[in-house]
């Protein structure tokens, strides 16, 4: 060890004996460290009296506990918090292998999944911290939440967590909550991912050819997030009862109508697909309305298929830049 090490190591100590809160822990530190960490009572005081007792590798100086302390402290965490969550990050890194690195293009690897908070998954910073690779959650993006209410008018949150977040967490939750088993679902749903700069993905269509790239001021159409928006149906979507199932539309209106490029076949010798082809397909054009409706759709779905750009052709000879569902296996 150097002298500047060694320096840099006793001033750590001395602001941790300086820092130290008192033998006698509060009731709001228990607390919040069962909020925090999904510690019972008697957990969260054996952990603070352990830290308290002990000088942690992963101790904060003042100083730099100023440089993030408005931003942890909006996530719940004080210093003796936070530096828990550090210790308990350090004390399980995850390793990289080949392995794992070579299968981030699988199927498996782009999977999601939703997360019902509970326990010590309650909160989203203890999501956060339990879920990334890196110790600084503050550099990781807050994964989304979704909510849902069964027939007694109950909410339940959800955090939704791509793949390697869980698998993350689930290695993390082993060491620190070894006895609590977290309620995780498939997050199933047909992918919408339109892009800005090219009309990709559209059926029937290679976006990269140069025929098909934009023009300087064109903009592709319908965007990622514009509703309300023209969907071209087929098979059991042209069914207005499971509309009114899916959205709650009691009086859904249809257009009939078609769209080229494609052609219909089936899988699993039941269910009716959308691919690429040269052919025309006859259907129903069908407005949604709002992101709502449109993710009752895509979950119904499921992710065996994508959103897709179309030009939907009405009847009565109306044509509109719409969207419909392509098999994708």
């Amino acid at each position: 060890m150097s002298f500047y090490d060694l320096m840099d190591e006793l001033n750590s100590m001395a602001d941790f004996a300086t820092n130290c809160p008192d033998d006698q822990v509060d009731k709001d530190s228990i607390q919040r460290w069962q909020t925090l960490f999904g510690y019972t009572q008697a957990e969260a005081l054996a952990k603070l009296e352990s830290h308290r007792a002990n000088h942690p590798q992963t101790q904060l100086s003042n100083s730099q506990w100023e440089l993030i302390r408005a931003d942890k402290q909006h996530q719940g965490h004080y210093k003796e918090s936070y530096e828990h969550a550090l210790y308990l990050l350090a004390s399980n890194k995850p390793t990289h292998t080949t392995s794992s690195l070579t299968d981030t293009n699988t199927k498996e690897s782009k999977a999601k999944y939703l997360l019902r908070m509970e326990g010590p998954l309650c909160t989203l910073p203890s999501i956060q911290t339990l879920a990334s690779h890196d110790a600084n959650t503050n550099s990781n993006p807050s994964p989304p939440i979704h909510l849902s209410k069964n027939e007694n008018g109950t909410t339940t949150a959800w955090c939704l967590l791509a793949h390697t977040q869980k698998q993350t967490l689930l290695s993390n939750l082993a060491i620190t909550h070894p006895h609590f088993t977290p309620f995780l679902v498939p997050y199933r749903v047909a992918e919408r991912n339109l892009s800005s700069t090219s009309h990709h993905p559209t059926l029937g269509m290679e976006s990269t050819l140069p025929h098909h790239r934009l023009c300087n001021d064109e903009a592709p159409s319908p965007a990622q997030g514009d509703y309300p928006v023209w969907y071209f149906f087929y098979g059991t979507l042209c069914d207005a009862e499971k509309i009114k199932s899916l959205t709650g539309d009691e009086e859904p209106v249809y257009r009939k109508a078609r769209v080229r490029g494609g052609r219909l076949t089936m899988w699993e010798g039941k269910y009716m697909a959308l691919v690429d082809g040269e052919g025309v397909v006859e259907g129903s054009a069908y407005l949604v309305r709002s992101q709502e409706e449109e993710d009752a759709l895509r979950g119904y779905e499921t992710d065996k298929y994508e959103v897709v750009r179309c030009v939907v052709e009405m009847v009565d000879g109306k044509r509109v830049k719409g969207l419909t569902f392509r098999f994708v296996g």
